[in-house]
């Protein structure tokens, strides 16, 4: 994360955060994007944005482009987009916010201090639907 410290324009990375033991660890509970703006001026410098359950392979949040939109729209310098992923159990958006609250500052650029504002499109944390769950062969589940 140190190489983090320094704003890169144009950076784009991705980083997967686990939980802790048990059936929380059969993978990763966020994926994150950090993504260093370029070319216009920026009014703060970062900001988190929670992408909703169920739309995280839409354009907007699945693109690196589309992600460039969020972050220009957000007028940031660092967006750390974080995608919540399957098989974990999400409370609220409160709660989202909260666990990830210490760790979304060690994204930061050096010199960033404080609260790091977080941003969503809408006041919960969406919605996904399971349509079947199975185990393959292997041995390795699957979900639909």
């Amino acid at each position: 994360r140190e190489r983090l410290k320094t704003l890169a324009p144009g950076r784009i990375e991705r980083v997967e955060l686990w939980a802790g033991t048990g059936e929380e660890a059969k993978g990763p509970k966020y994926s994150l994007t950090v993504l260093d703006s370029k070319g216009f001026a920026a009014q703060q410098p970062m900001a988190a944005f929670i992408v909703p359950q169920g739309r995280e392979h839409e354009y907007l949040f699945s693109a690196d482009d589309g992600l460039r939109q969020i972050s220009a729209s957000a007028s940031c310098s660092r967006l750390l987009s974080v995608t919540l992923n399957r098989g974990h159990r999400f409370e609220s958006l409160e709660a989202v916010q909260e666990e990830l609250g210490a760790c979304v500052v060690d994204f930061a650029p050096s010199g960033v201090s404080g609260k790091i504002p977080f941003m969503t499109t809408a006041d919960s944390l969406g919605s996904r639907d399971i349509v079947h769950r199975g185990t393959l062969l292997s041995g390795d589940e699957y979900m639909v």
